[in-house]
């Protein structure tokens, strides 16, 4: 009898310290290979490029504009609703590439790693589940967070403030000055952009009705926090916040002018989308619904924080504002609330096998993801040809080009060829007309996309009959922003 109790000790040991090292592989891997993707899969490659005109101030022509495009409407209500921590954290990355000489594209690593801070939160947050390492798994593959994870969109500083706040929730035991720098630090986050203000506002819904004692600090937080952010915006004059009121009710503010929620949103997100790769998502609602069977079992805390993703989505509908890409905050707050309320719950064989093949699917996707992407790298082959290409974009001419030429120079006179390629005259500098362009630079999808008569570039083909084709230049994915390799550049002067 001894014999088998000894026998089965070290068993039970041996088996724990297994899955442990196990999960600390799987960790390093997916970290590891996470890191590797960042210069090659990502499709917001023009939105990156276009915000850091915003993060340093866009230069033309010896005059210097807060932002690409700054007369269009949109992007002047960008730059009055962008919390200060975006702009300090992303500047202050920029200094630290441009001091030590390298290339712009690098930005990304400042993304990179908000995505591991929020990771570190997160696996505090797992420590209330027993489903720790399918949750890991489904955190580092899933594929709206890997995309966000290497870009440089104001999502990733959201999605840190959302963990950070699920943190807060949590975090009973620390002290009164932790949990209220850990608010500080949630709330000057969520207040980045409107996609973070319903989380915003459910925190202090949180904090008033569960942390009572509290409540008088939060209260002073939220002011300090309000008044930074009114501050750096300069919305302490009167006549600053009346000029930023006019601009949503100009014609070519395009904000707010659909619904929040509809199904043409819906369908071209979930089944229109590049081999219908979001489908894979939607396992997460549906594990966040089946935890509603519990609903009845649950305190009165829990069942606010399991009510969390549908207060945001009530707000939401209430503003009249939402985008589909941010539906990963969705997700991250669903994980969230399906770990929290998992301990005073047992949930059934059918959820337990949804959240295990949900994780399976996320890592069976990302590896492919892995396969196809890590042997090809196009900022390799774009920065290689940076002589050939400096020669057509000096300081005295004037370029239109793909976004993601930013990448190049930030410091070049640039138009975007879309804004060249329908008439989108806001985005021409004041004193700048067409016929001041020195070069045109198009890739393989532009021109294939100019076959096809696509709406952004109708008028491309009557101006190039003025330019004739002086380089071809071989970049690959980055040319063709789909799975095909064989992508060119192609830079026309003025005949």
């Amino acid at each position: 009898m001894m014999n088998k109790i000894i026998f089965k000790q070290p068993k039970t040991f041996y088996n724990t310290q297994n899955k442990k090292y196990i999960t600390y592989f799987f960790i390093y891997l997916l970290l590891l290979l996470n890191f590797l993707l960042i210069h090659k899969y990502n499709i917001f490659v023009g939105d990156d490029a276009y915000l850091l005109s915003f993060i340093k101030n866009f230069n033309f022509l010896d005059k210097t504009y807060s932002i690409l495009c700054e007369k269009q409407t949109d992007n002047q209500i960008l730059i009055k609703i962008l919390g200060p921590f975006y702009k300090i954290y992303f500047e202050s990355g920029l200094s630290i590439i441009n001091y030590f000489n390298l290339e712009l594209i690098w930005i990304r690593v400042f993304s990179f790693l908000l995505f591991l801070i929020s990771f570190l939160f997160f696996l505090k947050i797992l420590k209330k589940t027993t489903y720790k390492f399918y949750f890991i798994l489904i955190f580092l593959t899933l594929e709206p967070f890997v995309v966000m994870a290497h870009s440089i969109r104001h999502d990733i500083v959201i999605f840190l403030g959302i963990i950070i706040f699920f943190y807060s929730i949590i975090n009973k035991r620390e002290s009164s000055l932790k949990n209220n720098l850990i608010l500080f630090l949630c709330w000057s986050l969520l207040i980045t952009h409107p996609s973070g203000y319903p989380f915003l506002f459910t925190s202090v819904l949180f904090e008033f009705f569960f942390r009572r004692k509290n409540f008088l600090y939060s209260i002073f937080i939220g002011i300090f926090i309000i008044f930074i952010f009114l501050y750096s915006k300069k919305f302490l004059n009167i006549e600053n916040i009346q000029n930023f009121l006019h601009l949503f009710n100009l014609e070519s503010t395009n904000i707010r002018k659909e619904a929040a929620f509809t199904f043409e949103k819906f369908y071209d997100y979930f089944w229109l989308s590049k081999y219908k790769r979001h489908i894979l998502e939607v396992p997460i609602f549906i594990i966040y619904i089946l935890n509603f069977f519990y609903f009845k079992k649950l305190n009165l805390e829990n069942k606010f924080i399991l009510l969390i993703p549908c207060n945001v989505i009530l707000i939401f509908y209430l503003l009249g504002y939402f985008n589909v890409s941010y539906l990963k905050h969705l997700y991250i707050a669903c994980i969230m609330c399906t770990i929290i309320i998992s301990k005073d719950s047992s949930f059934n064989k059918f959820i337990k096998n949804l959240i295990i093949l949900l994780s399976c699917l996320c890592f069976i996707m990302f590896f492919l993801i892995a396969i196809i992407f890590l042997p090809h790298n196009s900022w390799t082959n774009f920065y290689s040809s940076s002589l050939i290409f400096n020669k057509y974009i000096s300081k005295d001419r004037v370029v239109s080009a793909p976004f993601y030429m930013l990448f190049m120079n930030n410091n070049m006179n640039f138009i975007p060829i879309t804004a060249l390629g329908n008439n989108n005259f806001y985005c021409f500098p004041e004193n700048i007309k067409i016929s001041k362009i020195d070069t045109i630079i198009l890739d393989t999808q532009i021109l294939a996309k100019i076959k096809n008569n696509d709406q952004q570039y109708v008028n491309l083909t009557n101006y190039l009959k003025n330019f004739k084709l002086v380089e071809k230049i071989y970049v690959g994915r980055l040319a063709t922003q789909s799975l095909q390799m064989n992508g060119f550049m192609y830079i026309y002067t003025k005949l």
